[in-house]
């Protein structure tokens, strides 16, 4: 239960070998190689080796043109699958057949292409449309939009602002030109309308016009009246429509490709990902080397590996400068809190692996917090089957495994606490079977709604419980360090003026805490070069003494958030009970199930807020960076490792 050991692993094989190596390093799944371009800073180096290069164009394209053909499926002929389905397995042979693989390199150009037809469709309809609604406001004109002015007459298409008086309009015109002002239609914004006028006559027209905002329209690449135009743009439209629906039932014929495509992507993926491995390494005209690291454990079947080939390899201790990838790995059960750990941060690689000291506190500081016997039932039941039925990986199935085990300690604690949707035995007994009040009710050791300072004082006391053995923590990392007097100083020091400020609360003696006081103002500025400045950092220190009380304070959240899912539940309950059993279950099911959700959320984050803040600043160093080997890890299939 730690932080898994790993090796430094250097390789230096042919380069006939590099595509079959990288194959099993990949079926291995062990190995991280790791950038090598560093190297070529040595000009030792720099006379032997080049870097290599990913030739992925190709495999890019590939999964490009296939994940387009699942998506045309997914848009054009949706699936119905199961609300809990699980990813088809598949053999490793299965999936790496090269001649399948061509075959769904066609079947995805075809969908490829009728994914094309139907954007075209789309794009024309679009166009044809914007067509329309431009030419549907002349449409009462009956003058061929491509008519063109001649020697003694203009003609002019135009649109004039919905507030201009086109009845002033007219005799101002027929005043000062010898004109014809034809009016097609108006709407909110504008009137839009043709203009006929004699050659001779059209500045004075124009300087009428434009003062009020005329503007010119075109028709370009129009011919005919705008009738005429509107007629065959709804032909073509209805036209563009048939094709577009025609072409969707062509690619919906085709969704019994769907899982072949899936295969085919899956392949190029991991494909791909051993070509972006190549990026990593270094060549020669016959050789290439590679670096990365392995987990020790699995550093003698590498090597049994690497045996099979003419190549030479070494497997060395990292160096205590190295940047080493870091992976968790714990029982099933201290394994649930690698969620609540990675959200944070890794911890580096010669530290404290956090998962096994945060799984007392956080499960019981999230069941303290849902609180309900009946809620964390259905989390655990709800994670279970989804961990059975659908086989999530990684990130999701981390939470639902943390589900099935916060979902028991919240059903737990709900029994502790009295709470089964809340106090819904009590409001359904007394509602519906007529139950004198108070007599059934379930049994609680504390009911927070009624013992609020009782439950804030319990949960204070989980607080203080959880930063001392914080504290704990950091003396035996200091310890085991070889710094047992920082240990004395930075942790011994607190505790000291932490029991001497009980002893003198509850009565006893003040020297205690004037002890630990002056123990801190001698120590805690102890780096500094001067003497003053060790005084006055040494004094400074006891300023956070607010820092440690604000941190116990912060556990009062436990009590707040157990509270607050109670009292909800309860005025669901009681919201329900008023207006008979059709509507009481009717407001039980709606509201719980928002209960839960919201409190679900907040119960997570400010469980994992007391353990990042509050608990991890005591002792924890993070900043590692995961350890990722490059593997079999498709997308749409689970891999069975050995063929039947």
């Amino acid at each position: 239960m730690a932080i898994v050991k790993m090796k430094r692993v250097r390789l230096i094989a042919l380069a006939r070998d590099k595509t079959r190596l990288l194959t099993e390093i990949t079926d291995a799944g062990c190995v991280q190689p790791e950038e090598c371009s560093d190297r070529l800073s040595d000009p030792v180096w720099q006379a032997i080796v080049t870097k290599d290069a990913a030739d992925d164009i190709e495999l890019r394209d590939q999964r490009a043109s296939v994940a387009l053909a699942l998506d045309s499926l997914d848009k054009f002929a949706r699936q119905k699958t199961p609300l809990l389905s699980a990813r088809p397995f598949i053999s490793n042979s299965a999936l790496f057949d090269d001649e399948f693989l061509s075959a769904q390199l066609e079947t995805a150009d075809k969908l490829g292409e009728l994914a094309r037809i139907i954007n075209e469709m789309f794009t024309e309809e679009s166009r044809l449309k914007n067509k329309y609604e431009l030419l549907l406001p002349w449409k009462e004109i009956y003058v061929p939009l491509q008519t063109e002015s001649t020697a003694n007459c203009f003609f002019c298409f135009g649109v004039l602002p919905s507030n201009a008086s086109l009845d002033e309009l007219r005799s101002e015109l027929a005043r000062a030109t010898d004109s014809e002002l034809i009016i097609s239609s108006s709407d909110a914004e504008q009137h839009y309308i043709l203009l006929i006028c004699h050659s001779d006559d059209l500045d004075a027209a124009m300087a009428l016009l434009k003062p009020i905002g005329f503007t010119q329209q075109s028709f370009k690449d129009m011919h005919g009246t705008a009738s005429e135009n509107i007629t065959s743009t709804l032909a073509d439209i209805v036209e563009c429509e048939k094709v577009r629906a025609q072409t969707v039932e062509n690619v919906a014929a085709m969704s019994h490709t769907r899982d072949g495509l899936r295969r085919a992507y899956d392949m190029l993926t991991i494909k791909l990902d051993r070509e972006h491995a190549r990026a990593n390494l270094l060549k020669t005209g016959q050789a290439f080397f590679m670096e990365g690291w392995v987990r020790e454990s699995d550093s003698d079947n590498l090597a049994r590996l690497f045996a099979k080939y003419d190549c030479a390899f070494e497997l060395t201790d990292p160096d205590p400068s190295d940047d080493v990838p870091v992976e968790l790995r714990n029982s099933k059960l201290v394994g649930t809190m690698n969620l609540v750990t990675e959200m944070y941060s890794l911890p580096k690689y010669n530290n404290i692996d956090p998962n096994p000291l945060i799984f007392p506190f956080f499960p019981i500081f999230f069941g303290i917090m849902y609180c309900d016997l009946a809620y964390g039932l259905i989390v655990f039941i709800f994670s279970a089957i989804v961990l059975r039925k659908v086989r999530p990986r990684g990130t999701v199935r981390q939470l639902f495994e943390l589900g099935r085990v916060v979902g028991l300690v919240s059903a737990a604690s709900g029994l502790l606490f009295g709470g089964f949707f809340g106090d819904a035995i009590t409001v359904i007994a007394e509602t519906f079977f007529g139950a004198a009040p108070g007599t059934v009710v379930m049994p609680a050791l504390i009911n927070p709604v009624k013992e609020p300072m009782l439950t804030l004082v319990a949960a204070l006391i989980i607080g203080a419980i959880q930063l001392f053995t914080g504290m704990c923590i950091k003396i035996y990392l200091l310890c085991r360090d070889g710094k047992p007097l920082d240990a004395l100083f930075d942790v011994g020091s607190w505790w000291v003026l932490f029991a001497g400020i009980g002893v003198w609360v509850t009565g006893g003696t003040f020297w205690i805490t004037v002890a630990g006081a002056l123990m801190l103002i001698l120590t805690q500025g102890r780096h500094s070069p001067s003497i003053g400045g060790k005084f006055i950092g040494g004094l400074a220190s006891l300023y956070n003494i607010t820092n440690y009380f604000s941190d116990i304070l912060s556990y009062a959240r436990l009590m707040a958030l157990m509270m607050a899912s109670s009292v909800i539940a309860s005025v669901v309950n009681q919201l329900g009970a008023g207006a008979g059993p059709v509507f009481f279950i009717l407001v039980f099911v709606i509201g719980h199930f928002f209960n839960m959700a919201v409190n679900i959320i907040g119960t997570y984050v400010h469980g994992a807020r007391l353990q990042y803040l509050e608990y991890f600043s005591k002792f924890y160093e993070s900043g590692g960076r995961p350890f990722k080997p490059l593997r079999l890890e498709p997308k749409y299939f689970d891999i069975i490792r050995k063929d039947n």
